[in-house]
């Protein structure tokens, strides 16, 4: 089975001529399914409804799963649950999308699972990206009057390797380099709000992906998962000497979401996006696939499984 995927095209961020030679690649790919990976576009509705609409000419199945972007709400108190289960859905299906979260798909005896997943800090970097830095996190919150940035005292210009999962709850750090001090805050913090902790979030979405898997895997050879975050540390990449990139690595994805996948010898790929680096890796007996086009260049990934 041939599978064209693609993942944060994020539009209309990405211009409109490139999201348009996206689609028009997936669509004559001659796949057997398509696939998108999250990270469609941010805010609007009418932004998602433009671009799905791109791909009406595929006359396969077409999947998705949404990313983190697409959970973003400038609403004062940000209903991220109702977005993920119900909004994007209905925006989805009505464009001909199978939304896969809680929704399995089978096609020619191949099952299709998906989640967002999502990121508990098990994947961050523990080694400096600079020998000797020291950093504050913080803890990000968005007020009328934007984002506001709190310390606690006891963590206050600590060394980047007594990091600890729990200091990066806040999703927010500033550190000094070449005596200038910055600070970075990852965006989900002020426009995501599940009513849980990321490893509590993390383990739930893994768990749910869990049922899907048994719902669908005694009705087909072998199946395909499908999320936005990254499952597997091999698709994380390696260290970084950047403090920004090696701070962001915290929220790529979880290790639970790759043990979920490894733990069912059906599975024989798994796709995924938000990391702006394409590439396949070998996991176990898994082939494991960043298809991101995030990067301004990359096209979409054309994927054959379950031949040979």
């Amino acid at each position: 089975m041939r599978i064209c995927a693609a993942a944060d095209i994020h539009y209309p961020r990405t211009d409109h001529e490139r999201c348009v030679a996206i689609a028009e690649a997936m669509c004559e790919s001659e796949a057997d399914v398509l696939v998108l990976a999250g990270d469609l576009s941010t805010g609007p509705e009418k932004h998602y409804h433009k671009l799905l609409r791109l791909f009406r000419g595929f006359g396969g199945p077409r999947l998705l799963v949404p990313g983190n972007h697409d959970l973003w709400s400038i609403a004062r108190r940000p209903d991220t649950q109702r977005r993920y289960r119900r909004t994007l859905r209905n925006i989805a299906e009505s464009n001909g999308f199978h939304y896969l979260p809680g929704n399995p798909f089978v096609f020619r005896d191949v099952g299709f699972v998906g989640s967002i997943g999502w990121y508990d800090y098990s994947l961050r970097q523990v080694q400096p990206p600079v020998p000797g830095v020291r950093v504050t996190p913080l803890h990000a919150r968005r007020t009328p009057h934007g984002p506001e940035l709190d310390a606690d005292f006891a963590r206050r210009d600590v060394p980047w390797e007594e990091l600890t999962e729990a200091d990066y709850k806040g999703q927010a750090l500033m550190w000094s380099q070449d005596s200038v001090w910055k600070q970075l805050v990852w965006n989900d913090s002020l426009y995501v709000a599940w009513g849980d902790t990321d490893p509590a979030v993390a383990q739930h979405l893994a768990d749910e992906l869990a049922r899907d898997i048994q719902a669908v895997e005694a009705q087909v050879d072998y199946w395909v998962g499908v999320t936005h975050c990254v499952p597997f540390a091999e698709l994380a990449g390696e260290p970084s000497t950047d403090v920004e990139s090696a701070f962001v690595r915290a929220f790529l994805g979880s290790a639970v979401l790759g043990r979920t996948f490894l733990a069912h010898p059906k599975c024989r790929l798994v796709i995924c996006g938000h990391r702006h680096r394409q590439e396949v890796q070998s996991v176990g007996d898994i082939a494991a696939a960043n298809c991101s086009v995030g990067d301004g260049a990359s096209g979409p990934l054309l994927l054959t499984v379950g031949e040979g």
